[in-house]
């Protein structure tokens, strides 16, 4: 079994953040102990973008829950209606707070584990997947610059043989990742997409340009949020030509 979704949620961030807690890595402020996310349908009323039905971009539909130490421990994740489960996410840590250990699960039943090394700077430096039989299914490998940000991610077959893409990243002053190459593999043959990205002040990702050089096509999403007391964004509203997500949180902190 391929585990296609999980790979939508690996989050772009420097490796180098991997030091840091999942709330730092995540940009959440304050002592979260959950945050659920559900995507819904965008619909423009007089002038204002408002929360409309189910969408089927389910991706988005998460409940993750934090340790007080700020890493995740659990992440659940839904179907469109955002209430009906469809598989949950278990992780474990050692003691420098370096995950090793991630559980999936569906149906109550253990599908795959992923299981992660690091070097002596705490840089993720492999990742090995395991179907629940203990069979390899796959193995990604990472490579750093000298400030310690992932600069490349190559996957490999269980055999060792690469697959068919690799993934280059370029950051800014601030650390975040500003441009992500990511090249397909066919008959020898390297075909890019572009993917170039700009933040708000407070670190959100605003915009997200995607360009395909071999078919000219480009796309732009535009993001906006309302945030709550705490700096944490409340309510995401993706713009893509006239295509419109409403994104919802809910957050809950520590006493």
């Amino acid at each position: 079994m391929k585990k296609i979704l999980f790979l939508l949620f690996v989050p772009l961030v420097s490796c180098s953040q991997l030091s840091k807690n999942d709330l730092q890595v995540e940009n959440l402020k304050g002592q979260v102990k959950s945050v659920k996310e559900i995507a819904f349908k965008g619909v423009e009323k007089f002038g204002e973008v408002m929360k409309g039905g189910p969408t089927n971009y389910s991706n988005v539909n998460t409940l993750k829950i934090f340790n007080e130490k700020g890493n995740e421990i659990k992440i659940e994740h839904y179907y469109d209606d955002g209430r009906t489960l469809d598989y949950v996410e278990k992780l474990k840590y050692d003691k420098k707070g370096n995950r090793i250990l991630l559980e999936f699960y569906r149906d109550g039943k253990l599908e795959v584990v992923d299981k992660y090394q690091y070097d002596v700077k705490r840089n993720r430096i492999e990742e090995q997947e395991y179907y629940s039989d203990g069979i390899l299914s796959h193995v990604e490998k990472y490579k750093y610059d000298e400030k310690g940000n992932q600069i490349e991610t190559q996957r490999y077959n269980s055999d060792g043989t690469p697959e068919d893409s690799m993934k280059k990243y370029k950051y800014g002053e601030n650390g975040s990742i500003i441009e992500e190459q990511t090249c397909y593999l066919s008959d020898g043959k390297c075909f890019t997409t572009l993917y170039k990205y700009k933040y708000d002040s407070k670190g959100n990702k605003i915009e997200e340009q995607t360009n395909d050089p071999q078919t000219g096509g480009h796309s732009t999403i535009v993001s906006q949020y309302k945030y709550d007391s705490k700096g944490n964004w409340i309510i995401k509203i993706e713009r893509q030509d006239r295509d419109l997500l409403y994104i919802e949180r809910k957050i809950e902190y520590y006493e």
